[in-house]
């Protein structure tokens, strides 16, 4: 989750846990602010599919398309 301290990165290891574990009792405000980030992206894909009618054929191609060369 965004913004979510471990015990490692404060230098606070509490005896008998994971040095990954969260640091504080924060995990509900981090699991929020994370539900509000990934509702904000997915109204902005169903925005721009549903809305401005915009599919996986109208992102333009980055990569050469080597399906078509012959090998010589």
């Amino acid at each position: 989750p965004f913004s979510l301290r471990t015990q490692d990165e404060d230098k606070d290891v509490t005896l008998g846990t994971v040095s990954s574990a969260p640091k504080g009792p924060h995990m509900l405000r981090a699991a929020i602010r994370t539900t509000i980030v990934t509702a904000i992206v997915i109204g902005i894909f169903y925005g721009l599919t549903r809305g401005l009618g915009l599919g996986f054929d109208d992102i333009p191609h980055i990569v050469p398309d080597f399906s078509h060369t012959t090998g010589h």
